[in-house]
């Protein structure tokens, strides 16, 4: 199982956290088996994101990686706006 753990800022939380939902299909079909996402009560757009993955390598079924870095590349457009 491999671990990872991010601390970010988001521009707006509310919107990261949608985009962030709409791509749960794809990260378990990547690998992910679990994660929580915390926010700070003083900060509200600064998350604690952190997740268990069963590999560090797979594959979107049919596909490579590129359909999730097109709908990464997306989303950073759409948190953007």
């Amino acid at each position: 199982m491999q671990y990872v753990l991010i601390i970010h800022e988001v521009e707006n939380y509310a919107a990261w956290k949608k985009v962030f939902d709409n791509a749960a299909s794809i990260r378990k079909q990547t690998g992910d088996r679990s994660y929580q996402v915390l926010k700070y009560d003083n900060e509200p757009n600064k998350i604690v994101h952190f997740s268990a993955w069963i590999s560090t390598v797979l594959p979107l079924k049919g596909d490579t990686l590129g359909s999730e870095t097109r709908l990464l590349s997306r989303n950073k457009k759409i948190l953007r706006n």
